[in-house]
């Protein structure tokens, strides 16, 4: 009774240490130790059962999971390292403390020897309990984190080798051939749903012929796949009672002696389906070959989708740096932002054109250096791009030593008449300012000058060509005649159509009306002007 006294003595002093709740199981045949031990527990913050023997110590571990289990050396049913060695078999986490009021040398080495982590010897003080207890959990503690670091190892190993794959496919070959050598099966396939038809098709196969591979195609809910597909569960089939009969046929046709379908899942879609499958006998696939695809497949995805936002953001780099030879860049961020395809861009609308064109380019480009022609053009469209971009307008693109530009798309704009004209105007005077500049040097420079021509009219911009190359322009008849009144303008003069002219209202600086027979016109066209002479 002295222990049971020494007990209750350093219960009512021992302050509350206000401990993390573990689950403790306390298993002695005195019910006045197993109490004692009990209330001391429960009072420092543990969770705490008490079984009088090894049978009721055995019912609760069927129930639920217990961290310690402290234990009497001596009891009628079975001796405490008995029970021990039999609970820490099935649950080798379980840490145990042993109690004895007859502690000898041998005993002590044994307990050790089963797995014990501490020894008490009756009587024991409170303090004596609770340090062998925090020891005990703390043992447990870091072997848990050790389990957990032997089992994340090969998990971050798993996904840094998934992560290396540069490409879908590369990622998909490398999953089927781990799951072949974790699982030790004979075929591995990895199916994923075609965005056109909604079927699944195989994409990555070992053990599998190619015609196979070419051929299949599996519907939502049709065969083992598609149940998967359509249920987002994974299915075991061992050829046994357990399995689903609508399969058995299937299994047998294929010669499959065990098999699992495991659903590829992001952000709580199915997007394809991971199927397994042994065709020689041995062991059957069990829930724990399940939980291992689990984790598998996990960081597959997880490399999945981190392919794919790299493709996505490799895409809208691209097509930012594309955009941005034709529009300004806050217009090519305002197209990217509407989460359309733009290289499926196109549409027929209503704008205005800008055509302009260098007079009397050609007859200098016969006597100057090619060098010098190629560092003048390129002078050129760099300023005038600058100047359409300022006024919101598109670059099509360069024509020898024309360019063509649109106002009102891809983006809306108000008066886009007004734009266009605000444009060609400072395109004429930043001309003459390169032209002034090259005439210096050059006397070549002194004949040539800048036409340009406006038109408005419905025509089709967006995206036209092969599969190879893919050019983003425009066409329709007002696009032609922009060009040929380009032709017509001679150095520093903007033509403009009927069209441009109401669009502006009332303008002092054009002139009147003049009527002119353009190439490839039947009839003479009319058309207003607007000269623009030195820096005016």
């Amino acid at each position: 009774m002295h222990d049971i006294e020494t007990l209750h003595k350093n219960l009512e002093t021992q302050p509350f240490l206000g401990m993390l709740k573990k689950k403790i199981i306390v298993v002695d045949d005195d019910p006045q130790i197993l109490d004692t031990v009990i209330e001391a527990l429960q009072k420092h913050g543990y969770f705490v059962k008490g079984a009088s023997g090894a049978g009721e110590a055995q019912a609760y571990f069927e129930k639920e999971h217990f961290d310690l289990l402290i234990v009497d050396l001596e009891m009628e049913e079975m001796n405490g390292l008995e029970l021990f060695r039999l609970l820490h078999a099935r649950y080798p986490d379980l840490q145990g403390i042993m109690i004895t009021g007859c502690a000898t040398i041998d005993a002590s080495i044994r307990a050790l020897e089963e797995g014990f982590s501490n020894f008490l010897l009756k009587p024991f003080k409170v303090n004596d309990l609770l340090r062998a207890v925090e020891k005990s959990l703390s043992k447990k503690q870091i072997d848990d984190e050790n389990t957990r670091l032997k089992t994340l190892i090969p998990l971050y190993k798993l996904g840094r080798k998934f992560l290396k794959a540069q490409t879908i496919d590369e990622l998909l070959e490398e999953l089927i051939k781990t799951v072949k050598e974790e699982t030790r099966s004979d075929r591995v396939s990895v199916m994923l749903i075609d965005e056109e038809t909604g079927e699944l098709s195989i994409r990555a196969a070992i053990g599998l012929s190619p015609e196979i591979v070419k051929r299949v195609r599996i519907k939502p809910g049709q065969n083992i796949a598609g149940w998967v597909l359509q249920n987002g569960k994974p299915l075991i089939l061992n050829g046994g009672p357990e399995d689903h009969p609508q399969f058995s046929k299937l299994m047998k046709l294929a010669e499959i002696k065990a098999a699992i379908s495991y659903p590829l899942v992001k952000e709580d879609q199915v997007f394809g389906v991971l199927n397994v499958s042994k065709l020689v006998s041995g062991e059957p696939f069990s829930p724990a070959d399940v939980e291992l695809l689990s984790v598998i497949c996990d960081q597959a995805v997880m490399a999945f989708d981190n392919l794919r936002l790299i493709k996505e953001i490799s895409e809208k780099v691209r097509a930012q740096t594309l955009l941005q030879q034709f529009v300004a860049p806050h217009v090519a961020q305002a197209l990217l932002s509407q989460k359309e395809d733009i290289y499926q861009y196109g549409e027929i609308k209503e704008l205005i054109i800008l055509f302009a064109d260098i007079r009397n380019f050609t007859p200098m480009v016969q006597e100057m250096m090619l060098g010098d022609v190629r560092v003048f053009l390129n002078e050129f469209f760099d300023a005038v791009c600058n100047v359409v971009f300022k006024y919101d307008g598109t670059i099509i693109k360069f024509m020898g030593d024309a360019l063509i530009a649109v106002f009102g798309a891809p983006i809306k704009m108000n008066q886009p008449g007004l734009q266009a004209l605000k444009a060609s105007r400072e395109m004429l005077k930043t001309f003459e300012d390169i032209r002034e500049r090259w005439a210096s040097k050059s006397k070549f420079f002194e004949r040539v000058g800048l036409g340009i021509g406006l038109t408005k009219g419905e025509v089709f911009i967006g995206n036209i060509g092969s599969s190879q190359k893919i050019d983003y322009t425009v066409v329709g008849t007002a696009v032609n005649m922009a060009q040929r009144l380009a032709g017509e303008a001679t150095a520093g003069q903007i033509l403009l159509t009927p069209e441009v002219k109401k669009e502006l209202g009332n303008h002092d600086r054009l002139v009147a009306s003049i009527y002119t027979k353009l190439k490839g016109f039947k009839n003479s066209q009319r058309m207003y002007a607007l000269t623009f002479s030195g820096k005016n």
